[in-house]
């Protein structure tokens, strides 16, 4: 195989891992814009059960399921 042939067959290789690494980071955006509305959408409710409860366990189990659910929602971001 001569040099120049070889040459081809690097930068052929180095354009696939390309192309392959920019595909992967559209399909992880994607599923991170899925995931980060998918847990925007349970802070919401979560909120929305927070103000019918009254004070109690529940209502604490609630609040820190709300904490969790922040801490991630500011992960994805």
């Amino acid at each position: 195989m001569s040099w120049s042939a070889k040459e081809k067959a690097v930068l052929i290789y180095k354009k696939l891992s390309e192309e392959r690494i920019a595909n992967n980071y559209s399909e992880t955006s994607v599923e991170i814009a899925a995931e980060l509305q998918s847990v925007s959408n349970e802070i919401s409710a979560t909120e929305t059960i927070l103000t019918g409860l009254q004070d109690g366990s529940t209502k604490d189990d609630v609040a820190n399921k709300k904490v969790k659910l922040e801490h991630k929602n500011k992960l994805l971001k």
